[in-house]
């Protein structure tokens, strides 16, 4: 058998274990999501008065004019008692009217509000490195600008840390711009899966549940004994949910912890949020290679997630493999290579579909005409596949790593997705 023989089978192998892997997370979410079970008691009732912790929102802003009054003016009216949280505003380098913004909601509101700007950007990490340094609250909480969280959010939040044992949370995130564009759609779809199957797949098999930029919360007593955020990290969130598992903390899916949030709603913001997001998981699979060295369930499946982005450049070179195989490219000693690339495809676009229609079925109002999405789903996918190569490329050749933000327009849709 040749070398390209070779290679061609411990990819699509690689391909195969992480799927199969996969699929017991994506059935328990699939269940949960089908079943539309409460996977914890809703409300905040019996948390003892004294028990009640207190939180710091940390909120990151540049060039942010659009977005921002729509989050402070919610962060003002949570069902939580004032005295009890605070809000932490780091504002760089903006070239709009954020920061007048930003002044203009601390001064009138100096009980609750705290602002702290600087002429220069040095990426959202080091914003919230900043903040962390103000922070008074016993739980560190962030929130991205164009966020609209619950107003009981801070009260369900209060509920999970409870358990002593716990020292970070992820909530769940929903669009807020849905219907913007056919790539805020998508992007919705994609995210829907994301929290409503993925992410809570994990939470019911207790595995690595990533930390995602907004709506996630850790305890300052332990961020602040970790260093706070990676600074060189294009994934901070991620990065750090790395940390935690590599220090033994623990990290729980929280879905009842809601805020709603802008996606990307254009090609080009799409793809500049993806490569960054799959370079950034990449490097830090690289970094966090050594949890496979003391094996657990969490820092398997940490490994596990984050390769994420390596199996989506497989999965194109898989498709790739297959196409050469229908037009005749492969020898007759290769021909099973073949098989195994089509078995590969087959197996992708099964779960693809096993998530569309679950996507389908949860969408409201229910109409036949949602199963057409599916394939554009798929094509969606198939995107993706390249923007995760091309992540990949540029972490091999080291281009510049610069933190790029994702554009806010601050629309917002009539129905958002529950």
């Amino acid at each position: 058998m040749d070398i390209f023989a070779l290679l061609s089978v411990g990819i699509l192998l690689v391909l195969y274990l992480w799927t199969i892997y996969n699929l017991p997370t994506l059935v328990a979410g699939l269940r949960h999501t089908v079943r539309r079970q409460a996977s914890r008691p809703t409300g905040s009732a019996g948390i003892p008065e004294g028990g009640v912790p207190t939180f710091s929102i940390i909120v990151a802003a540049k060039s942010e004019e659009r977005v921002i009054g729509r989050l402070l003016e919610r962060l003002k009216s949570l069902d939580y008692s004032k005295r009890r949280y605070e809000v932490i505003l780091v504002e760089d380098g903006s070239t709009d009217a954020t920061q007048q913004i930003c002044q203009q909601y601390a001064e009138e509101n100096p009980q609750l509000i705290r602002f702290f700007h600087s002429d220069e950007s040095l990426g959202k990490p080091h914003a919230l490195n900043r903040a962390l340094t103000e922070c008074n609250g016993e739980i560190v909480g962030v929130l991205d600008a164009d966020s609209y969280p619950n107003l009981d959010l801070l009260k369900r939040a209060a509920e999970y840390f409870q358990d002593s044992t716990l020292a970070a949370i992820q909530g769940m995130t929903l669009p807020i711009n849905k219907d913007e564009s056919m790539i805020s759609k998508l992007s919705a779809y994609e995210e829907a899966a994301w929290f409503k199957i993925y992410m809570m797949g994990k939470e019911k098999l207790n595995l690595f549940v990533p930390l995602t930029g907004s709506c996630g919360f850790v305890r300052r007593d332990v961020i602040n004994e970790l260093g706070g955020w990676d600074e060189n990290s294009l994934t901070e969130d991620v990065e750090l949910a790395a940390r935690l598992v590599d220090k033994g903390w623990q990290i729980e899916y929280a879905p009842e912890v809601q805020s709603l949030q802008e996606y990307a709603a254009s090609s080009r913001q799409l793809i500049k949020q993806k490569t960054r997001w799959f370079r950034g998981y990449m490097e830090t699979w690289v970094k966090y290679g050594r949890l496979i060295r003391t094996p657990s369930k969490l820092a398997i499946d940490a490994e596990a997630t984050l390769f994420g982005p390596y199996v989506l450049t497989l999965v194109l070179v898989s498709y790739i493999m297959a196409i050469a195989g229908l037009f005749g490219f492969y020898s007759a000693t290769s021909m099973w290579v073949d098989f195994l690339a089509t078995t590969a495809t087959v197996l992708t676009l099964t779960t693809l579909f096993i998530c569309g229609i679950a996507l389908v079925w949860h969408e409201r109002p229910r109409r036949l005409r949602n199963v057409l999405w599916i394939p554009v789903v798929f094509l969606f996918w198939c995107i993706q596949t390249l923007i995760a190569a091309g992540a990949l490329v540029m972490m091999m050749l080291r281009w510049n790593r610069t933190w790029v933000k994702t554009e806010k327009s601050g629309k917002v849709s009539i129905r958002p997705m529950a």
